[in-house]
């Protein structure tokens, strides 16, 4: 493979090599390689350039020696204050020299125990606390990993469940909660909190694990899973309403009535459904929109005849009642938006 390269950009790279086995990672962790297989013929875009030139960099750079750095820190007494100092530099190379990710700092300090420094100047200087950066993809997923939640295969798709969902949005490389995630979990916390309960996942996860190294039965860990969930999911169940109610009022509050909140799910992607305007009125929308455009509408009433949702719908002299059972019901009823909303009734059969 690397043969293909002596006549390219990465040559002085190929040369250098001094050995042909590559250095191996975790093998815990180990995943397939991507690597070149030759030097493009085609012309490439300036993106699709830049990949081929980090994979490409990448590959030649697992042949190399390991980087070598050193790091070294200092305290200095002034008076009866210490100041720490610290640094790093590199002493050799290694892989650094094809595949230079990340970009390291070089601070050398030569100092001796017990060396007597001179003060050039003294800047005093007033700062307050920051708040701590927003977590990344990349970031967010190293915590799931820290804290046990989630799997490997699984951790990247939560992610883009709750982005796809509107929980949480991606803004110049960063997570964002949404009103619509902050008060679901705010809502969730206050009627069933075992839902959102890390804890409760984690000793699943460390379960499920156990029944992978045989340490555990799957049947007895199945069993116990399936008698909490239902305890926690007969509690949402009882609290079904109120959830919907609280949930609904919040978004309400929080959006300047730009949209409702309503208990139930979009059929398509599972995300929450808003109640929104629209020409015809009042309609159910999912919150996920655009990513999903499922749209349902709500009734206004039962049709007298059949009992059938009715529905607001227009045509060609305006908006009107029909029932949803039509063409089996023709059952209408016209719209007065005189200030009293009266309606006159149709005389339709089934």
């Amino acid at each position: 493979m690397l043969n293909l390269l002596k006549n390219t950009p990465y040559k002085k790279y190929v040369e250098n090599i001094s050995s042909l086995k590559p250095m191996e990672g975790n093998k815990e962790d180990a995943h397939p390689a991507i690597h070149i297989v030759g030097y493009p013929r085609e012309d490439l875009t300036k993106d699709e350039w830049k990949i081929y030139d980090l994979i490409a960099k990448r590959t030649i750079a697992c042949f190399y020696d390991p980087m070598i750095r050193e790091s070294f820190s200092a305290k200095i007494k002034i008076k009866d204050e210490i100041f720490k100092l610290s640094g790093s530099k590199t002493i050799n190379k290694g892989w650094y020299l094809v595949y230079n990710f990340p970009k390291y700092e070089e601070i050398n300090i030569n100092l001796k125990k017990g060396e007597k420094v001179k003060i050039k100047k003294i800047i005093l200087s007033k700062k307050e606390t920051q708040p701590p950066k927003r977590y990344t993809i990349a970031g967010i997923i190293k915590e799931l990993e820290k804290r046990k939640l989630g799997t490997k295969a699984t951790r990247a798709e939560i992610i883009d469940k709750l982005i796809k969902r509107g929980y949480v949005k991606e803004e110049n490389g960063s997570l964002i909660v949404t009103d619509l995630g902050l008060n679901v979990i705010e809502t969730l916390k206050k009627y069933c909190p075992e839902v959102i309960d890390e804890k409760l996942t984690g000793k699943m996860e460390e379960k499920l694990e156990k029944i992978q190294n045989k340490k555990l039965k799957k049947s007895d860990v199945l069993k116990e899973a399936e008698e909490h969930l239902k305890t926690v999911l007969e509690e949402f169940k009882k609290n079904e309403i109120q959830i919907g109610k609280y949930l609904s009022e919040r978004l309400y509050n929080n959006n300047s009535n730009k949209y409702i909140s309503s208990s139930k799910t979009c059929p398509k992607c599972g995300s929450l459904l808003v109640v929104k305007n629209g020409k015809f009125g009042k309609f159910y929308g999912c919150s996920n929109y655009p990513n999903c455009n499922y749209t349902e509408s709500i009734p206004v009433g039962k049709c007298p005849k059949c009992s059938s949702p009715l529905y607001i719908k227009e045509g060609k002299y305006g908006k009107f009642i029909a029932c949803s059972n039509y063409p089996i019901c023709k059952y209408t009823e016209k719209l007065r938006n005189e200030g009293k909303n009266e309606k006159d009734k149709g005389n339709s059969s089934c």
